[in-house]
């Protein structure tokens, strides 16, 4: 009997040390699945911090290396200067009255009359009113 309980209890303890290595075993799986699952946490932070960075430099503050510069009209950059447009209304025939608006302050100054010249054909085609509504309808219908 005596050599029975020393098997058994070698048995049990053999059987304990395995309890212990599966124990310690899964301690340390956990461990590592734990740093992993961090790990790929603080990447995804990362990737989501560059995505918004790039998002937000690019769509709401472009930079001025990709900003394309086109100069237009000259009286459009006059304008963006003074803030004043001239106006030009018929007055009678050939003759218009010129008055200056200015967008600062909301008044009208001036007042002499000039010759009246055509508008470009551009602008002519630009404020057709006819053509105008219709290329309004025609988008609505495509």
């Amino acid at each position: 009997m005596a050599e029975m309980t020393s098997a058994e209890d070698r048995i049990h303890a053999v059987h304990a040390e395995a309890e212990l290595r599966k124990l310690k075993a899964a301690v340390e799986k956990g461990k590592r699945e734990r740093i992993r699952h961090a790990l790929f946490a603080f990447l995804g932070y990362l990737l989501l911090a560059l995505v918004l960075i790039v998002g937000i430099q690019q769509g709401l503050v472009p930079i001025a290396i990709n900003a394309v510069t086109v100069r237009g009209d000259p009286k459009a950059d006059q304008f963006e200067q003074t803030r004043a447009a001239q106006i030009r209304m018929p007055v009678k025939g050939e003759t218009c009255r010129e008055v200056s608006f200015d967008n600062n302050s909301g008044h009208f100054s001036g007042g002499n009359t000039a010759p009246c010249n055509p508008p470009p054909e551009a602008v002519q085609r630009g404020t057709a009113g006819a053509g105008r509504i219709n290329a309004i309808r025609d988008s609505f219908a495509r």
